[in-house]
């Protein structure tokens, strides 16, 4: 039983990186449709976790600060990429102003890449925010992980959910413009050695790839960056 539980959370960790990975990139290079995606591929994955019944709350216009919400559970979501500070006091400011604590009892912000150590609140809002705690409602997916990692029925829930539901198999990237190429390529001198890889990634497992070589014939100018990315993809 214990090596079924490993495989499985073995499975989920490599999914959900591979995943985060790709939400970074996309935003990198300011392809941002993924997040809208991932909204609905986290409810699944956090009515499992925290054991709600979370809808997607978009279409209400009177809700501007989350995502997510479950109105009997009395619990909400934001969903987001930004990992800053900012965006969670901007999320607490929109919270209040709205009045939506009347509603709702808690609020988390899921960061849909690596969440940052530390966090800090202006001490306006963390007064004013019962409802949040900064140490214990922001949520990665390593801390998605581990709160349902002690729960073996959960963990085989969340493995069949992401088999089934990956973004991977619905989403497909729109094809790229000729101006977005450019403004790839010229992005790809600023990356870090270790999103070189992920960008790799993305670019064999999308497509974003179809029009490379027709890039290439209209941009002489970019032959040194053709060569950098082929490079990249191939090593």
């Amino acid at each position: 039983m214990q090596f079924k539980i490993k495989d499985d959370v073995d499975y989920i960790i490599d999914q959900l990186s591979q995943l985060s990975a790709q939400i970074k990139m996309y935003n990198k290079i300011k392809l941002y449709d993924i997040n809208i995606y991932m909204e609905n591929f986290c409810i699944g994955l956090l009515n499992i976790a925290f054991d709600c019944n979370l809808k997607n709350l978009n279409d209400d216009h009177d809700m501007p600060s989350i995502d997510l919400g479950d109105d009997e559970n009395r619990i909400c979501i934001q969903v987001t990429s930004e990992k800053y500070s900012k965006k969670i006091n901007d999320t607490l400011s929109k919270f209040i102003k709205y009045e939506l604590h009347k509603r709702y009892d808690r609020l988390i912000v899921f960061i849909l890449v690596d969440k940052q150590n530390k966090y800090t609140i202006k001490p306006e809002l963390e007064m004013s925010c019962s409802f949040f705690d900064k140490n214990k409602d922001i949520y990665d997916f390593n801390t998605f992980l581990q709160q349902a990692s002690n729960d073996p029925k959960k963990i085989r829930k969340i493995r069949e959910y992401i088999e089934k539901e990956y973004p991977e198999s619905y989403y497909h990237s729109p094809e790229p413009s000729f101006d977005r190429w450019i403004e790839l390529l010229n992005a790809i001198h600023d990356f870090k050695e270790y999103e070189k890889s992920d960008l790799g990634y993305i670019l064999l497992n999308g497509e974003l790839l179809n029009k490379f070589d027709d890039l290439i014939k209209y941009d002489e100018q970019k032959k040194f960056m053709n060569m950098l990315l082929r490079n990249i993809i191939l090593n």
